[in-house]
């Protein structure tokens, strides 16, 4: 699926954020990823636990503190699990 295809099933915003960025852009282009079945994309995430967590602030930020907290726990395995609800 395109970015654009997968519009109606990322939650609000998603879209548009990764396409503004181009590292986000490049990791989302290289998948193949059903999101008819799941609405957020993991690899996102995987992809950037590397140390380009910074890339996935204006998305996490739509989701304010619980955004925050989970950021930290992407970071920080070992604390107590957040879950992002679409």
């Amino acid at each position: 699926m395109t970015i654009e295809e997968c519009r109606e099933y990322m939650p609000e915003g998603w879209t548009e954020l990764i396409q503004q960025d181009p590292l986000l852009k490049e990791i989302f282009d290289a998948h193949e990823y059903d999101l008819e079945m799941e609405a957020v994309p993991p690899f996102l995430i995987q992809e950037l636990r590397g140390g380009n967590l910074d890339h996935l602030r204006p998305i996490l930020a739509l989701y304010g503190q619980e955004g925050r907290d989970f950021e930290e726990q992407v970071r920080f395995p070992a604390r107590d699990r957040v879950v992002l609800a679409a």
